[in-house]
């Protein structure tokens, strides 16, 4: 699917806003050894909630992971442009709000970035928060919310 040809965001169906997400996460992730930036998250646990801090250089593009669950957001610090299968939104800092399960997000920051994600959970290794917390593709993720319906 070529999304420069594709018209605005809005007009697209919510299938072809996940397939061009997911075109564009393997197009980056082909040049990421060439071009890519490391984005180190830092990690906090307290009394059963866990906290993921990303701090995100102007001008970066990405691609956000599949929450199987609904997450709060922070948004603490600077402007970032966000692709979702719900449209665009650029979001200025501060700003919280909360992201229903199933969010995958493109984004374009326009100002330096502040991003926390927060999750209720007691797990505290990296591997066992991303089994409770991240779907690998659509298809997973759909199959988790029939499962929990």
């Amino acid at each position: 699917m070529d999304i420069t040809l594709m018209g605005s965001w809005e007009q697209l169906t919510v299938t072809d806003r996940r397939d061009a997400i997911m075109e564009l996460e393997y197009s980056m992730k082909a040049l990421e050894g060439e071009q890519g930036i490391e984005i180190e998250p830092v990690e906090y646990h307290c009394n059963g909630v866990y906290a993921r801090e990303i701090r995100i250089p102007k001008g970066t593009a990405l691609v956000g992971e599949i929450h199987l669950q609904d997450q709060i957001n922070v948004v603490s610090q600077g402007v970032i442009r966000v692709f979702t299968e719900e449209g665009v939104r650029t979001i200025k800092a501060p700003s919280t709000f909360i992201s229903p399960a199933g969010t995958k997000r493109a984004g374009y920051v326009i100002e330096d970035t502040v991003w926390t994600v927060f999750h209720g959970t007691t797990k505290t290794s990296e591997e066992e928060i991303r089994k409770e917390f991240i779907a690998p593709d659509y298809h997973s993720l759909d199959k988790q919310l029939e499962h929990t319906k």
